[in-house]
């Protein structure tokens, strides 16, 4: 037999006949090993995983924050304001989240909607998988036309490449289908909220939404992309001095409400306040990790010195101490692997 497995063989064989010992500590490794995996999937695909969208570091959201409020936002009017009067953005695009009914299947169902600005895009830099995205003409014009995520096209049309071109209808209006989104794509992205967004929609905002009886909705949101040698300070910047306009300009009613131009990456939008709480599972569950394997090395020392007669017999027949110490090492790496696969 070959030594190596010969050094495998025999321990196995001592681990078959000790199976309490062998399950107890295989299921301690299993128990650290699945919690910190698990646990580091998540920190992974939030914290360190980039955002599925061209150079995501350059990406920011802008807009108004109010004082006393946690989040940046803009009203209607506003998208276009940001538009034409900042200097330290490539490009921007304004978009609002709106619930829809989608008809036309079995049964309706209610859709999250994204309503996009042309700019968002070109922004993103996401190109779709099939067809094209809506233009500022289309836009302008309220034309009647979606783009479905990837999800909706497998779920809805098997994924048929003849979608393009075919109706669907939203709110009892049909609309034509012009693409189809990558996989993947997720905007705007949130934790635990994949392909929350089902259909994307040209934002055509309405004279309604233009009055003034809706100046003091913020309830929409600019994301944007910094030129090339602009830092997130001169961006801020930038911001605040628009704000200060739109601040001036604001409405007599409306002259008490404190608010400033402010930026922040997308990146930290989407996981700020998520990432202490991540931080601290992720810490737990690796002191768990390191118990277990206390533990482990615990029950194997206290094996060890329970077989001091075996190996000083061993030894007395002329077995050499390399020998031992391989066998050791060989039974501490096969409950190591056990543990691992059942983790």
């Amino acid at each position: 037999m070959h030594p190596l497995l010969h050094d495998l063989f025999l321990p196995m064989r001592r681990l078959f006949k000790t199976p309490a010992f062998s399950l107890t500590v295989i299921l301690t490794l299993a128990l650290g090993i699945g919690a910190t995996t698990a646990v580091f999937s998540l920190v992974e695909g939030i914290l360190l995983r980039p955002l599925p969208y061209h150079n995501p570091d350059k990406l920011v959201i802008l807009g108004d924050h109010l004082e006393g409020g946690s989040g940046i936002s803009v009203t209607a009017r506003e998208i276009g304001s940001y538009a034409n009067a900042t200097r330290a953005f490539a490009s921007m695009g304004g978009y609002a989240g709106a619930s829809y009914e989608l008809s036309g299947g079995v049964t309706p169902e209610q859709v999250d909607v994204g309503r996009f600005t042309a700019g968002v895009f070109p922004t993103l830099g996401v190109n779709p998988l099939l067809g094209r995205v809506f233009t500022p003409q289309e836009e302008d014009a309220h034309s009647l036309i979606a783009i479905i995520s990837y999800a909706l096209w497998q779920k809805r049309y098997h994924g048929d490449a003849g979608v393009l071109g075919s109706a669907l209808v939203l709110d009892r209006q049909p609309y034509t289908v012009i693409g189809v989104m990558p996989r993947g794509f997720d905007f705007p992205p949130g934790y635990g909220l994949l392909d929350q967004t089902q259909l994307l929609i040209p934002m055509s905002l309405t004279a309604d939404e233009l009055s003034d009886a809706h100046a003091g909705y913020w309830g929409f949101h600019i994301i944007a992309r910094l030129k090339d040698g602009i830092g997130l300070t001169q961006a801020g910047e930038d911001a605040e001095r628009v704000g200060r306009q739109i601040k001036k300009g604001l409405a007599v009613a409306q002259s008490a409400i404190n608010l400033e131009g402010a930026v922040v990456p997308l990146l930290e939008r989407v996981v700020g306040e998520v990432r202490p709480v991540l931080r601290a599972f992720f810490l737990a569950v690796c002191t768990v990790l390191l118990i277990a394997c206390a533990n482990v090395a615990g029950l194997l020392l206290v094996r060890a010195i329970r077989r001091r007669g075996d190996f000083a017999v061993r030894l007395a027949l002329g077995a050499g101490r390399g020998v031992l110490v391989r066998e050791s090492v060989c039974e501490g790496l096969l409950l190591g692997v056990a543990g691992e696969c059942w983790g």
